[in-house]
């Protein structure tokens, strides 16, 4: 693996990483508010 075809793996995974982070967040969020109602 070359050092191009890492950087271009990492370019496609961190913002799908990110993605589904800040999504997690948002049903945890979520998920406090609906409780404390």
């Amino acid at each position: 693996m070359t050092a191009n075809n890492l950087v271009s793996a990492l370019a496609a995974f961190v913002p799908s990483l990110c993605a589904w982070r800040s999504f997690k967040c948002v049903i945890v969020w979520t998920d406090c508010n609906f409780r404390r109602v």
